[in-house]
């Protein structure tokens, strides 16, 4: 049995939707008293827009989770893969920042961690679990 996770996108629309809206409020709002800043907020506005059109064209990553290996990626694309040789898995936290989940293998297997930004890792775990894999904590 394998699971797919695709990539949530909803908080990345509100946050670009909000910058693009603050960033054209201010630049409309300063147009008459500053028109240097007016117009590089209002480049900054038409930036995150192209920026976030660019992003939702892609499609969104996938996580696969089967019996034998994780795999993250876009759907014709795998970028990262945990080997089921890699198991007991762990979900750690940044070491610096404490912000961003990762799916992590075992220390000494030498295998790459997969971000899971845009992934809910208590699902991410459940589909580990219910996939036969081992977790450390």
């Amino acid at each position: 049995m394998t699971t797919l996770i695709q990539e949530r996108r909803h908080d990345g629309n509100v946050l670009a939707g909000f910058l693009i809206l603050i960033f054209a409020i201010a630049a409309w709002r300063g147009a008459s008293s500053a028109p240097v800043v007016a117009v590089i907020l209002g480049l900054l506005a038409l930036g995150t827009l192209l920026g976030w059109a660019s992003w939702r064209r892609k499609p969104p990553s996938e996580l696969k989770v089967s019996p034998d290996e994780v795999t993250w990626g876009a759907p014709d694309r795998v970028v990262r893969t945990i080997p089921r040789s890699a198991e007991p898995l762990a979900l750690r936290r940044n070491a610096a920042r404490q912000t961003a989940w990762w799916l992590a293998a075992r220390d000494d297997s030498q295998v790459p961690s997969i971000s899971l930004i845009g992934f809910d890792p208590a699902a991410v775990r459940q589909a580990c679990v219910d996939n036969g894999w081992q977790f450390l904590d």
